[in-house]
C-alpha cells in the first residue's frame, strides 16, 4: 500500500520544521566539536567525506556545515541519496528543537528490539559555558514476546 504523499501544507510545515532544526545544528556544532569531537568525525563522514588524516579543525566544522546547508535547501517530499537521510545528529538535534525526548524502536528479525533515546542536556565548555547538546543512549532490550 505505502504512504501518502504528504499535503502541500503539511509539506512547507515539515520543510520550516526541518529548517529550523539544521539551523540549530550549524550553531551548535562549535561547541559539538570541543565537546564530542568524535560525533562531529562521524557526522563528517556519513556526510560523504571519507578522507580522514591531516583534516584540519575548519574542515570538520565547515564540511558537515556545509552539507546541512544543502539539507535545508532541499524538500521533505524530494528523493534523496542516503547521505542526507536522518541520522543521529538529527534526532538529537530534533530533540533540542521539539524540547521532546525521542525514542526509536527497531525490532529485528530475529525478534530482538534495539531502543535508543535522544535527549538533550546542558554541558560545560573548557571555558566554563554552559550550553545544550542532544545525546542519545541506548536503552537495555529484551526478545519481542
Amino acid at each position: 500500500m505505502g504512504l501518502s504523499p504528504p499535503t502541500e501544507e503539511v509539506a512547507q510545515e515539515a520543510n520550516e520544521i526541518k529548517k529550523q532544526v539544521l539551523n540549530g545544528m550549524i550553531a551548535n556544532l562549535v561547541d559539538e566539536m570541543e565537546l564530542h569531537p568524535m560525533d562531529i568525525i562521524a557526522e563528517r563522514r556519513a556526510s560523504g567525506k571519507t578522507s580522514g588524516k591531516d583534516v584540519t579543525k575548519d574542515e570538520l566544522l565547515c564540511d558537515p556545515a556545509n552539507h546541512y546547508a544543502t539539507m535545508h535547501k532541499r524538500s521533505v517530499t524530494a528523493t534523496v541519496s542516503g547521505n542526507y537521510w536522518v541520522r543521529t545528529a538529527q534526532l538529537k538535534g530534533m530533540t533540542m528543537y521539539a524540547r521532546e525526548h525521542v525514542f526509536l524502536l527497531d525490532v529485528m528479525a530475529d525478534g530482538v528490539a534495539r531502543v535508543q533515546l535522544y535527549a538533550y542536556r546542558e554541558q560545560v565548555t573548557k571555558n566554563g559555558e554552559l550550553v545544550e547538546i542532544g545525546t542519545v543512549t541506548t536503552l537495555s532490550t529484551e526478545v519481542e514476546l
